[in-house]
């Protein structure tokens, strides 16, 4: 029987530890402080499905190392038992969705793989740095031309309205990052199997996973004897998780990275919104781009159990929180050991399950090459105007919700195109909007000779 006044150390209940001395301290707030923390620290993110969605989407596997969130595996269990419906769900995050516009043919709609986007966006443009796309006027604007722009006069154009946003002066401007990634295959299209079936256990990590739980079950031993009966419970959960880990089959869907148009290249702007400040283009491979913007990249999740394994997912995430609440009411060494086997599971997963390393990971797995460039438009209209000149095609319903159409916006893409403004089109066209369309087109064309040498611009990924 302990003490009447135990030590703090010794926790609310009084047990004395079997090898763990009382502490030279007896200041309670150090243990109820460390105690709680590992409660507050592992409480469940809002972006928690979304990003366990894009992990498994790259790695092929669960990517939950040790000791998982709460509400992790309430997470899982919802993913095995919805399946398609849990992956649209999660892709459809609102301060995560983004939004896909593919320039070759037209079509707008949400990225069908965000949180995989977002990763390999990241690993690819980390250490790129962003260059000043050719902001420079041909001319000074002229004087009858500001004038036209002046409040109480009505432009000459039709359906067009002038905006100083668009050209780079001394007024404001809003600047425009547009982020290149050029994706190309390294292994031919041929040599990928038509349909990929990744298990969360590989033949060759048998032995290691078998060595790691082993190495566990001594954790816990040890704990137990040492009196750390909440911590000892905790590593028994993460030897219990790590077994159902290997029963949970993630499979690739028929035709995952082909590309079903040919030869033909892609070339798709992915953004959060019409009105945003950062853009991401993804151009060559159409297989890869598509793969990742607009087709899923797990048919399906699934497990040998069925819905048992859900349900049993369920009852630890259970065991879990009266595991948590547990150390948290007893205080002591505990709740600072349990606090260690939390530190350990972050180290842990930022070196094994970390976004950049699942990301790279993919691309070394698959046979992918990433070259990334990144620019600083002073105004959306160039930018908008090299992607339409790097898709090749004339396709131009895409950029209707970023430009509005309009006649000087339909007499720019016919001087990008073939420098040829119909004479009818021209007539239309006010002064200002005659030096708008000049300007822009250069400073198009500047831009898309700033991204010609790929090579000594680029970064290969």
């Amino acid at each position: 029987m302990g003490p009447q006044n135990p030590p703090a150390s010794y926790g609310t209940d009084g047990a004395t530890p079997p090898v763990l001395p009382a502490a030279s301290f007896n200041v309670s707030i150090i243990f109820e402080w460390a105690a709680l923390l590992p409660l507050a620290i592992y409480l469940a993110r809002s972006r928690l499905p979304h990003q366990l969605v894009g992990q498994a989407a790259l790695a092929g596997l669960i990517g939950v190392g040790l000791f998982p969130r709460l509400g992790v595996l309430g997470t899982i269990a919802d993913f095995l038992q919805q399946d398609q419906e849990f992956l649209d769900c999660a892709s459809s995050v609102s301060e995560m969705r983004h939004m896909v516009w593919d320039a070759n043919w037209g079509s707008i709609f949400p990225c069908a793989n965000g949180a995989a986007a977002a990763m390999l966006n990241s690993y690819v443009l980390r250490n790129v740095k962003t260059q000043l796309a050719p902001e420079h006027l041909p001319k000074p604007l002229s004087r009858t031309s500001s004038q036209s722009s002046s409040p109480g006069r009505k432009s000459n154009s039709s359906g067009s309205t002038p905006s100083t946003n668009e050209t780079p002066g001394p007024g404001f401007r809003r600047y425009q990052t547009l982020h290149i990634l050029h994706f190309s295959d390294s292994t031919t299209p041929n040599t990928r199997p038509l349909k990929h079936k990744i298990t969360s256990s590989y033949s060759w990590a048998i032995f290691f996973e078998a060595s790691g739980l082993i190495v566990l079950l001594g954790v816990s031993i040890i704990c137990i004897l040492y009196g750390l009966y909440g911590t000892a419970a905790a590593v028994v959960l993460t030897i219990l998780f790590r077994i159902s880990r290997q029963l949970i089959t993630i499979e690739r869907p028929a035709g995952y990275l082909h590309n079903n148009e040919g030869d033909l290249p892609g070339c798709m702007l992915m953004a959060l919104h019409e009105n945003a400040s950062t853009w991401y283009l993804y151009v060559g491979s159409r297989g890869t781009i598509d793969t990742v913007l607009n087709k899923t990249m797990i048919q399906s999740i699934r497990s040998p159990l069925n819905g048992w394994l859900a349900h049993g997912l369920r009852g630890l995430e259970v065991l879990q929180l009266i595991i948590m609440s547990y150390v948290a009411a007893q205080k002591g060494w505990d709740g600072i050991a349990l606090l260690c086997l939390i530190l350990a599971a972050w180290i842990f997963d930022w070196i094994v399950y970390s976004d950049q390393r699942v990301a790279g990971l993919w691309l070394q797995r698959e046979g992918i090459t990433v070259k990334a460039q990144s620019l600083k438009f002073g105004g959306r209209t160039p930018m908008i105007g090299l992607i339409h000149a790097l898709s090749n095609k004339k396709v131009t319903s895409w950029m209707d919700g970023i430009i509005s159409s309009s006649d000087r916006r339909a007499a720019w893409l016919q001087k990008l195109g073939s420098q040829n403004v119909e004479p009818e089109l021209e007539q239309q066209l006010s002064q200002r909007d005659k030096e708008w369309v000049d300007l822009n087109e250069t400073l198009t064309r500047a831009a898309l000779e700033a991204t010609k040498d790929i090579g000594n611009s680029t970064n290969d990924v």
